[in-house]
């Protein structure tokens, strides 16, 4: 079975406890949504939802079928609809794919599915709580050029803060992989230049380069690795907050390489959606500069009575607080002050 082996493929680059929470905290079901072309079958378009029209192409609701639950391949998974008041990181990870491939023409074939999917992931920083979450996803096994459509569309779907006109902030992986196939259509055929321009930290300083995307190697992978592991176990508070269980399904069967400091896919599975969160956290948190990580304060009026700290199981608590419960936690820290200043004079 996969568990078993899982068990005997060396440890877990992600712990399996916080899997469990992050899978528990999915609040989330997908929109489904297919790129119009003349292979759309009109039979599943959701009439309850509209077409949305993005950079001259249709996003067309789809009902997700008991297949494509279990094979989402093709499909815009939705979470989160744009927003104009935040910063929206896309992270995409560009492979070879297939050629003429088409989610209406897919197979269960074994070696078409071992063929690694190009991947989009949208991230963003909610403004109240903090929380990084996942406003959208896809993942199909399509050619470089052909991904550069579906990169466009997600881009101009979230411009957040960016601007439509411009387009959400894109960072594609082009060295070694094929991304700069990608990158190119995209920029000289299509007119879009809103591209992650690369640094370097040289110990003393950031120094930005000429290249654009992401520049996998040895050093910028292993840091990415340890920053997403650190940031996914943060225990006390969760600040990254997947809505895919695609994604974390991926992330339950990576395996972690020790001598390397990396993660990787359990034979026979992907970490295609990994690598494009790894690229769109990487831009969104902005790490090629080294900074402590930002110290996230507890949510007022969610601490059960008087338990100290380390008791309290912050988990339990809701992500968001309103002036109510704010102020009376005010209010229940002003009494206890008096009633231990009081006592000390008896």
């Amino acid at each position: 079975t996969p568990e078993e082996s899982f068990q005997h493929s060396g440890s877990s680059a992600f712990n399996s406890e916080i899997i469990q929470l992050l899978s528990d905290r999915v609040d989330t079901e997908p929109v489904a949504y297919e790129l119009g072309t003349s292979s759309l079958d009109r039979s599943v378009v959701r009439h309850d939802k509209q077409i949305i029209r993005v950079a001259n192409y249709d996003l067309v609701p789809v009902h997700m079928s008991a297949r494509d639950k279990v094979d989402p391949r093709g499909l815009f998974l939705v979470y989160d609809y744009p927003r104009r008041d935040v910063f929206y990181s896309i992270g995409g990870d560009p492979s070879l794919g297939i050629s003429g491939w088409h989610r209406t023409t897919r197979t269960d074939n074994e070696d078409e599915m071992r063929i690694d999917n190009s991947a989009l992931e949208v991230l963003y920083r909610h403004p109240r709580t903090g929380h990084i979450r996942q406003a959208a996803e896809f993942a199909g096994p399509i050619t470089p050029k052909e991904f550069a459509i579906y990169c466009l569309v997600m881009c101009h779907f979230y411009p957040g803060t960016a601007g439509e006109h411009r387009g959400g902030a894109l960072i594609l992986e082009v060295y070694p992989g094929p991304g700069g196939q990608t990158q190119a259509r995209m920029q000289y055929e299509m007119g879009f230049s809103n591209f992650y321009q690369w640094k370097t930290f040289n110990g003393m300083e950031v120094k930005e380069t000429d290249s654009y995307g992401w520049v996998s190697n040895g050093k910028s992978v292993r840091e990415a690795w340890i920053k997403i592991k650190e940031l996914a176990e943060d225990r006390q508070y969760l600040p990254f907050r997947p809505q895919s269980r695609y994604l974390l399904g991926e992330m339950s069967y990576a395996t972690w390489d020790p001598s390397r400091m990396r993660g990787m896919a359990l034979s026979g599975y992907h970490d295609d959606r990994i690598s494009a969160t790894l690229f769109a956290t990487w831009q969104l948190e902005d790490w090629s500069i080294p900074k402590p990580a930002p110290v996230m304060e507890p949510v007022y009026g969610r601490t059960p009575g008087d338990k100290p700290l380390h008791l309290v199981d912050f988990q339990e608590r809701d992500d968001v607080y309103d002036e109510d419960s704010y102020e009376a936690a005010v209010n229940d820290f002003i009494r206890r002050g008096l009633a231990r200043v009081s006592g000390g004079r008896r």
